[in-house]
């Protein structure tokens, strides 16, 4: 459902973008801000979602704390808005990386929000309150949740980590979650605690081992500014495929307003007629077609016409697909995320130019 919503949700981003890039003075400026970054949360969302519902192998590599804790939230923030639960975020700037599997410790994080979201739901609070913190001492970099939930008595807070212990109607939990998360955050190399009392809420501590080789890169939310004027097509024509007119549209506003001529096909089959035909500069396919797709259209394109093949761009929506992955790093693509944003349209073209002189 989450690649259904990539589609339309690059429609809304899109348009959104060229409007206030030519009437962001005008009356309706306030309006298109706010579609724009409704559509931008509506994207993060999506990403979210599609990142956490994949089976993933273990893969530990150098990150941010931050930036995991702020998109994991953000998966759960609607869910504690609608149950009246505010979240505080007290964040470390430059906050150490550490070496950790995202989608293990987003796991854990997830975990840690849900139980906290039931915890509080329990107390009946008119107002429910979850304080995130991050921050580095010695050589360990800390998270800590603390909810004013219903809080734990001594004989829970002793077997909270223990596998099946649950204190939770039957059918509502398995009494892994905790147990699980133990486990995880120890062969990561860290600590998990709790503390409570009955009444006065509880706090989970985790603390990760600082790796100080790299510094914490924690991705920050793009500008909405956009100068269509800073990317002159020149005349260079360019082929763009994919079977969702409202796709192809878009590519054809952004581009022919960026100074390129642009050609459309609505699968690899007719690409591949086309560019039989004619000569294009560059090629700008989606991956996922039906009757041809992005990657076979590829192996057309590099038997036929190999310099071509070097200038093409592909356009996915789950870069996290195995298949898709395996593909883009084999022959080095450059590749346009959806939902479709101007800017990375716009340098990916102008990148493959670069690369690939005529």
């Amino acid at each position: 459902m989450a690649h259904e919503l990539n589609n339309p949700l690059s429609g809304v981003l899109g348009f959104s973008q060229l409007l206030m890039a030519r009437h962001g003075e005008g009356p309706m400026a306030r309006e298109l801000d706010r579609i724009h970054e409704s559509a931008l949360r509506c994207q993060k969302i999506v990403k979210n979602l599609l990142s956490f519902s994949r089976v993933h192998k273990p893969e530990k590599r150098y990150l941010g704390l931050n930036g995991l804790v702020e998109k994991t939230v953000e998966v759960r923030r609607y869910q504690l808005e609608v149950n009246n639960i505010e979240v505080v975020k007290d964040l470390e700037p430059g906050l150490p990386k550490t070496m950790l599997d995202y989608h293990q410790i987003q796991q854990v994080l997830v975990n840690l929000l849900n139980n906290a979201q039931q915890a509080v739901q329990a107390a009946r609070r008119d107002a429910g309150r979850l304080h995130v913190r991050t921050w580095s001492e010695d050589d360990v970099v800390m998270f800590q949740l603390t909810d004013n939930g219903e809080g734990m008595d001594s004989d829970t807070l002793e077997r909270v980590f223990d596998p099946f212990f649950t204190t939770k109607d039957q059918g509502q939990g398995t009494g892994l979650g905790l147990s699980v998360s133990y486990g995880i955050i120890k062969e990561h190399g860290g600590k998990i605690y709790a503390q409570s009392r009955p009444g006065e809420g509880s706090t989970f501590l985790i603390e990760f081992p600082i790796y100080r080789e790299a510094e914490a890169d924690d991705s920050t939310q793009p500008s909405a500014t956009l100068d269509l004027a800073a990317s002159q097509g020149a005349g260079r024509r360019v082929l763009v495929v994919d079977d969702e007119p409202t796709i192809l549209d878009l590519f054809v506003d952004i581009l022919e307003s960026a100074g390129y001529r642009v050609d459309t096909a609505n699968n690899g089959v007719e690409a591949a007629q086309k560019v039989a035909r004619n000569s294009y500069d560059v090629v700008v396919s989606d991956v996922r077609m039906p009757q041809m797709s992005g990657i076979q259209l590829y192996d057309e394109i590099l038997a036929a016409r190999p310099h071509l093949a070097e200038r093409m761009v592909f356009v996915t929506g789950d870069l996290i697909d195995p298949d898709t992955k395996s593909f883009v790093e084999r022959i080095g693509a450059k590749t346009i995320a959806k939902p479709l944003e101007i800017q990375q349209v716009l340098s990916s073209i102008e990148e493959v130019l670069e690369a690939t002189p005529a």
